[in-house]
């Protein structure tokens, strides 16, 4: 009876592992929205990892979450290393590695600690306008190797990093859309070797 029950436990080892072969290795994940500002406004919100801390999904469900920021402020070279005791959080990095004003953002996305990385992906944000408004996707490509459980496991992600996307892209859109609007300059000619408010001139009779 063991030895058939070690036989079974074999087979379904060996045909999980067939199957695995045939399961797609790349992952794409993507969603989008619509938000009610013009892209620079949400640009200035997504191209500085610092700002992330107001919509980023995984920083909400994990508010004590380390995080680690190295590099420039902005843009390219903008680093975050986190680690986080939460399941959904865990430890990674991410670096911009692209950054077009008002246009789109590439980073590169490490998953576990140094040394003991789980897997690298490359996120991602483009940004394009529809009238008065922008529409915002997020997305995140991702090779997962050889690894026959990581296959397994790039069957759900869809499912689980799509919901997270989704819930930061409407709270980016909350965010940005209830950000007071710049006020316009105040127009300005130059004097002498100062700068003076224009005024209207009084009308002459």
């Amino acid at each position: 009876m063991l030895k058939k029950v070690l036989l079974v436990i074999g087979g379904i080892i060996v045909l999980a592992l067939l199957v695995s072969l045939v399961l797609p290795s790349k992952v794409h994940v993507e969603r989008s929205i619509v938000i009610n500002a013009p892209a620079a406004k949400i640009f200035n919100e997504v191209n500085s990892l610092q700002k992330w801390a107001a919509w980023d999904p995984w920083q909400k469900k994990d508010p004590n979450v380390q995080n680690n920021y190295t590099g420039p402020e902005s843009g390219v070279g903008n680093t975050n290393t986190w680690k986080s005791d939460h399941k959904e959080v865990g430890s990674g990095s991410q670096t911009i590695t692209e950054s077009v004003p008002n246009e789109a953002i590439k980073a590169k996305m490490l998953f576990g600690e140094a040394g003991e990385e789980y897997g690298e992906g490359t996120g991602f944000f483009n940004f394009a306008p529809e009238g008065e408004n922008t529409k915002v996707v997020w997305g995140m490509d991702m090779d997962l190797g050889m690894n026959p459980m990581a296959h397994y496991f790039g069957l759900m992600m869809d499912g689980t990093i799509g919901k997270d996307f989704e819930q930061g892209l409407n709270n980016l859109k909350a965010l940005v859309e209830s950000m007071p609007d710049e006020a316009p300059a105040v127009a300005e000619i130059a004097t002498g070797d100062s700068l003076k408010t224009a005024e209207t001139a009084p009308a002459t009779h």
